[in-house]
């Protein structure tokens, strides 16, 4: 039987940066894994085309944690407009969200 997460992500122009937002999340069991990988990103700001590396963050979290976990994602964010997102419902088998339970506990 499955049962659910959220995972929520947010780029960060640094690697630094994101392990930052992550080890936030994880000290304050606010999620049960973080993983940070590179991607490239294009996009268009203040009417010029970029396109850059960036630094992805996912997070799974319990549903009750989203709102904490957003606003966590959202403090001292380096991007002047950043955007976290939430994907919802992850199936995730029991097991793991038991686990994701105990190290969330706060």
């Amino acid at each position: 039987m499955a049962h659910e997460l959220r995972v929520l992500r947010s780029t960060y122009g640094t690697r630094k940066d994101a392990d930052a937002a992550g080890s936030r999340l994880i000290e304050r069991r606010l999620a049960a894994c973080v993983r940070v990988w590179p991607m490239e990103s294009t996009y268009r700001w203040k009417g010029k085309l970029e396109s850059g590396k960036e630094w992805l963050l996912e997070a799974h979290a319990r549903p009750e944690d989203v709102d904490a976990v957003w606003d966590a994602l959202l403090e001292g964010h380096p991007y002047d407009t950043p955007c976290v997102e939430v994907l919802a419902p992850v199936a995730v088998p029991a097991r793991y969200r038991a686990w994701a339970d105990r190290v969330t506990k706060r």
